[in-house]
């Protein structure tokens, strides 16, 4: 298999699809998610994989045959298909919903939705 990210926490089984995420520890996603967290593609959990670093973190894709370069994902909240509060985050490393929305800092877009 192969080895990601720093320390090479994580090693493939098989072969896999790895995408890379824009958004680390800089942004106010925990390094405590490294491994343990997950995003959301279309309604499908996809789980990080190796640590979280500063600017980005890997998720594995393999099995998501509708996957593309520069498709969103879902740290929290809803895609359209399922749903995931901060809440369901904080319980990973015990913590409370407002230690997640206070960490994510300036550099990720806010959209306000009435």
């Amino acid at each position: 298999g192969t080895r990601v990210s720093y320390g090479a926490t994580w090693t493939t089984p098989v072969d896999s699809i790895l995408a890379v995420v824009n958004m680390g520890y800089g942004d106010g996603l925990s390094r405590q998610l490294s491994n343990r967290g997950s995003f959301f593609h279309k309604g499908r959990e996809v789980p990080i994989r190796g640590r979280v670093c500063m600017d980005r973190c890997i998720i594995d894709v393999t099995g998501l045959p509708d996957v593309v370069a520069g498709d969103e994902v879902t740290f929290f909240g809803d895609d359209g298909l399922i749903r995931k509060d901060a809440s369901d985050i904080a319980d990973l490393y015990g913590t409370i919903d407002y230690e997640i929305y206070c960490g994510i800092n300036e550099r990720v877009p806010r959209m306000r939705v009435d």
